[in-house]
């Protein structure tokens, strides 16, 4: 017996964001709770314990911290 895998995704969810931008007369604040999802061939990590295709939750989380950090929040 055969068996398929379906459907293959992952991701971080519930990453708080806080970005305060200092202006002079004023502080501008904005909190977003951002929530990411990969979806792909991620067959060979159930199937032989490969992880080289998955990034780490954490890195997910730092990644949106830098572009925050990198870029206005505008919109996501």
């Amino acid at each position: 017996m055969s068996i398929t895998l379906a459907q293959s995704n992952y991701g971080k969810s519930r990453v708080r964001l806080v970005k305060v931008a200092r202006q002079q007369d004023r502080h501008d604040f904005k909190q977003l709770t951002v929530g990411i999802q990969f979806e792909g061939n991620f067959e060979s990590c159930y199937l032989y314990g490969d992880n080289t295709r998955i990034l780490p939750t954490d890195t997910m989380k730092n990644t949106v911290y830098a572009f925050a950090k990198l870029y206005a929040i505008e919109q996501i």
